[in-house]
């Protein structure tokens, strides 16, 4: 299973990435526009699971 998490850098998006616990979750899309710059969000994440970040601003797509 794949899923895409918007805001992955913002308060809520990182406690979500950093606590996924989905049996059958592969994959994990990471999208963020680093407007705050939280890179520290990228830190300890779950060991299993492929991040695959994209630096992406949804409101100019």
């Amino acid at each position: 299973m794949n899923i895409c998490v918007s805001g992955a850098l913002g308060h809520i998006g990182s406690g979500l990435i950093r606590n996924l616990t989905v049996p059958g979750l592969n994959r994990v899309y990471l999208v963020d526009n680093f407007l705050t710059q939280r890179y520290v969000s990228l830190f300890e994440l779950p060991q299993g699971i492929d991040f695959i970040f994209r630096e992406v601003d949804i409101l100019s797509e």
